[in-house]
């Protein structure tokens, strides 16, 4: 099965146009995961899980986390980048992507059903 890396915010965040949380963006990854499992892709989606462990907001723990996920990335056949707020962590993910030769594919959050059947 191939795995596809979910990278979405995980801090919360406003723009002019969207107000979204942690816990908004934790469901918001959530539904892209479930989206990819659809189209018969493994999901990984490590925010959602390292942050279980890991504090986001100490510095050294989030450089942890950012390097479990630089090795998570050389394992997976894609990259989908989700919604259309990128953050400064999600760039680390991206350019990560880049430098092993992961295809990166940026996705609206149109493109997600919200609860789509399996």
């Amino acid at each position: 099965m191939k795995k596809v890396y979910i990278c979405s915010p995980y801090r919360a965040y406003k723009t002019e146009n969207y107000e979204m949380s942690c816990e908004d963006n934790v469901l918001f990854a959530n539904m892209c995961c479930r989206n990819a499992v659809k189209e018969g892709y493994f999901p990984v989606a490590p925010h959602i899980y390292l942050t279980q462990f890991l504090d986001d907001d100490k510095e050294n723990e989030r450089e942890i986390g950012f390097d479990f996920d630089a090795e998570l990335i050389k394992e997976c056949e894609a990259m989908w980048v989700c919604g259309e707020y990128v953050s400064d962590g999600m760039n680390e993910d991206i350019s990560s992507a880049v430098q092993v030769g992961v295809p990166v594919y940026y996705k609206g959050s149109k493109d997600f059903e919200s609860n789509p059947v399996l």
